[in-house]
């Protein structure tokens, strides 16, 4: 709580105070010289510059100048793709970290977790960004299963379910749900906590905080994610926690209009489609 605390605090401060009218921008500024500056051509700098214009703030000021060119360097090759990925080594031995450059659309952030899920890899964290030109750059944390020698197949196997799921060629909730029928304990073990949704607006001027109390199982954070596209919600960041026998699961999220969630009826709707699936997926 005190580094959740921590973290919205100096949001809030990048967001409305001093920091928001001069210092933000000459270090957004300098980023942007930087990476022009290292260009190799006049044609690559102009490109570069252009595309630059189109990042939001909150993406320049959380990536570093070497991550945001590989990102360019990405988005260079989406072109007549609907998505790309950039796979390198994650913080510990048995994770990846996992760069994904998309066209934005409806749904695209749960399906990603969905395709993620169904190849037999675990989520572990999600940073979620869109640029101005419908470009969605999501990176992902991921547990790469004990059959290493797989990992390669699995990604394959995670890029046709994807490819397949963008295409609308494939049901990734019905085959969630047939992946945890297999999976789920025969007899349900009773709960000591019940799943639960907590809805605040009080943290940021510009995005809705909703956390997410219940239990880790394959396919949570799809299932979730799903029905907050079901609910016409997007998704910026998504921060996944577990602690002993729960899962907390906190999402920064807007409307499709880019407009905070501070409607009740609307907190209601959102924390009735999270609960009734989780009940569902639980046997509960």
């Amino acid at each position: 709580m005190l580094l959740r605390d921590l973290t919205l605090k100096t949001l809030k401060i990048l967001e409305r105070g001093e920091l928001a009218s001069r210092q933000v921008l000459e270090a957004v500024e300098a980023k942007k010289e930087v990476l022009i500056k290292s260009a190799e051509s006049h044609e690559k700098r102009r490109r570069t510059a252009s595309l630059l214009s189109v990042m939001p703030p909150r993406y320049m000021l959380n990536c570093k100048p070497e991550e945001i060119q590989a990102h360019i360097n990405l988005h260079e090759m989406l072109a007549g793709n609907r998505f790309v990925w950039q796979v390198s080594p994650g913080d510990i031995s048995d994770s990846r970290t996992v760069t994904v450059c998309a066209e934005d659309a409806p749904g695209l952030f749960s399906k990603m977790a969905g395709a993620f899920t169904l190849s037999g890899f675990d989520i572990l964290a999600v940073q979620a960004f869109t640029w101005r030109n419908n470009v969605a750059l999501d990176i992902f944390e991921v547990k790469v299963p004990t059959d290493f020698d797989r990992e390669e197949q699995r990604w394959q196997k995670a890029h046709s379910i994807l490819t397949a799921a963008l295409a609308g060629e494939i049901d990734l909730h019905s085959e969630i749900f047939k992946r945890m029928a297999v999976y789920r304990p025969k007899k349900v073990q009773p709960k000591t906590r019940p799943h639960r949704v907590s809805i605040d607006n009080n943290w940021s001027d510009f995005l809705t905080v909703l956390d997410v109390y219940t239990y880790d199982f394959p396919g949570l954070l799809f299932l979730i994610t799903d029905a907050l596209y079901r609910c016409r919600i997007d998704v910026w960041v998504a921060k996944i926690a577990t602690k002993a026998d729960q899962v907390v699961d906190v999402f920064y999220i807007r409307d499709v209009d880019g407009q905070k969630i501070d409607s009740p009826a609307q907190e209601a709707r959102i924390s009735e489609a999270i609960l009734d699936v989780l009940k569902k997926a639980t046997g509960e």
